[in-house]
């Protein structure tokens, strides 16, 4: 049975939340969450691109590096 859209779209604005907040890294754990529950939802390239981003905001420059290729590699569309 598919998970309610809006159950997505609510993980997901949590987990941004930190992150909005200035708080990035504080996200990574909520985006690896969110991506567990859904990780082929509307949101997964978002998710996977807001980690990249608390990677780099602690410093991990390589990881970060290898989170940004990870989205563009999966979805190189994606804006």
């Amino acid at each position: 049975m598919p998970k309610s859209g809006k159950g997505e779209e609510a993980a997901y604005k949590a987990a941004l939340q930190p992150a909005m907040a200035g708080r990035p890294a504080a996200s990574i754990g909520r985006f690896q969450a969110f991506l567990q529950e859904y990780p082929q939802g509307r949101f997964a390239a978002n998710a996977e691109y807001w980690i990249g981003e608390g990677l780099y905001s602690q410093g991990k420059y390589g990881d970060a590096l290898a989170q940004f290729h990870k989205v563009y590699s999966r979805w190189p569309c994606h804006h």
